[in-house]
């Protein structure tokens, strides 16, 4: 099952998906910071982890946008969004993928020998195998809890495509609250309020209810038959499409702004 819900996406480049890597579900509440090197573009940045109770929050800091996180490892559900000088959100995703359709999920985890003391927590380092060789190469350097401390991305010849590594870090109970996205993000005026004064109303944009039938194809024995219903409420658009296999898809649009939801 592949479920998204998208106003636009969100990537980082020291993780696959933005959260850490966890072995088991016991992992302790924690706060921790990570400083982040970026060699792909010479970037430096922190990141900051907060966990509770298998949910992850984390936030990176670059330039003036915030990249934030919120996810359930072991539930492979992911919220990511973005905001503006701290403030204005900019996008958001939700990605709940099944780990064997997931591009960019696990297929294997291989232990090293390698073991280092980053921020002061003695961890040992382990390889996450996403794909086969040649294909870039995680590692995350875990502690004796199961707190990821440090990582990092290499290309497939070895040479360091990004790493992060431990500053700080608290053990202790964490919040829920600060763990779980905002109420806000899932609140339709955050997104379809509007962002300047409109012009008049053109006389050419009318207000319409429509309903379509559209065809894919013109052999009778391909039925991609769909019913489209359509309003106008200038500037808005609604459309809502209904497939013959049950598929329903739906898209509330502002052709001023052009911006909207689709699910």
């Amino acid at each position: 099952m592949i479920i998204f819900l998208v106003i636009a996406l969100a990537t980082g480049t020291a993780h696959a998906n933005g959260l850490p890597f966890f072995p088991n579900t016991n992992v302790p509440d924690y706060t921790a910071k990570l400083a982040v090197r970026d060699t792909l573009d010479g970037t430096d940045y922190w990141r900051v982890v907060q966990h509770h109770n298998g949910w992850t929050h984390v936030e990176e800091t670059q330039g003036d946008e915030t990249y934030i996180w919120y996810g359930h490892f072991f539930q492979n559900i992911l919220l990511s969004t973005v905001k503006k000088d701290g403030e204005e959100i900019k996008r958001f995703s939700i990605r709940q993928v099944e780990p064997s359709y997931d591009y960019l999920g696990i297929k294997q985890v291989k232990e090293t020998n390698d073991v280092e003391t980053v921020g002061g927590e003695e961890c040992r380092w382990l390889q996450i195998v996403r794909h086969d060789p040649p294909s870039p190469v995680w590692m995350t350097c875990l502690t004796s809890d199961g707190i990821e401390v440090a990582t990092k991305v290499l290309f497939a010849k070895g040479k360091l495509m990004s790493e992060a590594r431990l500053t700080e870090i608290k053990r202790g109970p964490v919040p829920e609250a600060e763990v779980l996205p905002p109420r806000q993000l899932f609140d339709a005026s955050t997104w379809l309020k509007p962002l300047r004064t409109y012009p008049d109303h053109p006389p050419s944009a009318v207000d319409f209810e429509a309903k379509l039938v559209a065809r894919a194809s013109d052999n009778p024995s391909i039925d991609k038959t769909s019913e489209v219903r359509l309003l106008r409420h200038y500037p808005w658009w609604f459309r809502r499409r209904e497939g013959t296999d049950g598929s329903i898809r739906i898209e509330v649009w502002n052709e001023l702004e052009n911006q909207g939801i689709v699910y």
